[in-house]
């Protein structure tokens, strides 16, 4: 039935098929660009302190701009704009690689260049959302994100396996122009896709100062008065947050508490990664059966006691079965994690006007991205004064107290009605 469902959806949606084509190829890119790029700052530098304050320098204008410029986009034609931030990443990236080439890359260059290639993102992101309900009707939604996660994450996967190839045969420069050449290319399915003509996009034609602090100020009081939105922004921030623990202690968990090498952590990631894909291409069947309410509380209070179930793998004598549970451990936090960000999603999309979308969702991903540095911020505090074993227990009590207070709240409860199958 899945099946039929999602080949009537690839036939009569061709459109909406080109942004995932686009996301596709963007995220094969990302993944090449996530390995070369690290390995290209370590060629040039040899220090991991210029690693972290590039990465630094890559969140801050998600976190400080973007919710100022998904107020801006809503002056400019979207589509326009996707195409131009596309544009300018793939110049940025690709000057980035030939100069890595040519020997003239200094690590200063990196951070203005990656400052700039983050800038170009903060404004793309709201615009590339904005334009999904203009080729997609509601209805769709669940489908119609399921696919585009699902097909994301198995690029994603691809990419990652064979970066090292790329790396190898290229060096670090040249994966980088790779990644540059899929920007390009994704400005070009953009400038090929057809909005229909009674959903064109709707845009402001006079900007000044007063319109545009007006949007601004409107974006933040309907993100303060829709509390569906609030609390879906709060479950997005929290569940990155409750992340951080698992990926940033993965590799001091698998040596002191399962006592096993860096294979475990590869076999951990390659388990995680099929869990997110899995839970991407089933939410739609998952849908038929539980409401998006219920997916984003049962599956929070399911992360915390994942955080339980991970503290007693070590226990286990026999080591190749103790790398076959954690690896199905960490496929079901993958599968969950995934059902939890889709329904968030699908929520998300459903319940924001198109005219408010590009500006909450600015919003929203300066949260999700700010959470990140929050999360780890939180875990330096604690570590001193806990083992890993005992930060997950602590992990895991919270995550499930704060998933089941949210479970009682009235706007949470309404989001019953608001489901659509």
């Amino acid at each position: 039935m899945e099946k039929y469902m999602y080949q009537s959806f690839i036939r009569t949606e061709k459109e909406y098929l080109k942004i995932i084509l686009s996301n596709i190829i963007g995220r094969f890119g990302d993944s090449i660009d996530s390995i070369a790029y690290g390995w290209m700052v370590y060629e040039l530098t040899g220090s991991t302190s210029w690693l972290a304050l590039i990465y630094g320098i890559n969140s801050l204008p998600t976190i400080l701009l973007q919710p100022f410029a998904g107020a801006l986009v809503e002056f400019i034609d979207k589509r326009i704009t996707v195409i131009l931030c596309d544009t300018g990443r793939g110049l940025v990236v690709l000057c980035t690689g030939i100069m890595m080439i040519s020997g003239a890359l200094q690590p200063w260059h990196l951070l203005i260049l990656t400052f700039l290639n983050s800038c170009f993102e903060a404004y793309r992101i709201p615009s590339s959302l904005s334009i999904i309900p203009l080729v997609l009707k509601k209805q769709d939604y669940n489908i119609g994100l399921s696919l585009n996660q699902s097909a994301s994450r198995i690029s994603e996967l691809i990419g990652l396996g064979c970066a090292g190839a790329v790396i190898g045969f290229l060096g670090s420069g040249g994966a980088i122009i790779v990644d540059a050449i899929t920007f390009f290319i994704s400005a070009i399915l953009f400038y090929l896709l057809k909005l229909p003509g009674s959903k064109k996009d709707k845009i402001h034609t006079n900007i000044n100062v007063k319109n545009y602090c007006t949007d601004l100020y409107g974006g933040i009081q309907y993100f303060k008065k829709n509390r569906i939105i609030f609390i879906i922004c709060c479950i997005g921030f929290l569940l990155n947050v409750i992340t951080v623990p698992l990926e940033k202690l993965q590799a001091a968990y698998v040596n002191e508490c399962l006592s096993l090498g860096v294979n475990a952590m590869s076999v951990g990631s390659i388990f995680m990664t099929c869990g997110l894909i899995l839970g991407s291409l089933l939410f739609v069947c998952v849908r038929k059966t539980f409401s998006n309410k219920d997916i984003l509380i049962y599956g929070g209070t399911l992360i915390g006691m994942i955080y339980f179930c991970l503290m007693f793998v070590g226990m286990i004598d026999y080591i190749p079965l103790r790398y076959i549970t954690y690896g199905v451990v960490l496929c079901i936090f993958g599968f969950i994690n995934s059902m939890i960000g889709m329904s968030a999603q699908v929520t998300f999309m459903a319940n924001t006007p198109n005219e408010y979308l590009g500006r909450a969702a600015s919003i929203f991903n300066a949260m999700a991205c700010s959470s990140i540095p929050a999360g780890s911020f939180l875990l330096a505090i604690v570590l001193p004064y806990l083992t890993i074993i005992r930060t997950y227990f602590c992990v895991g009590v919270i995550t499930v107290l704060i998933f089941l207070y949210i479970g009682t709240l009235k706007s949470i409860r309404r989001m019953e009605g608001m489901d659509e199958g």
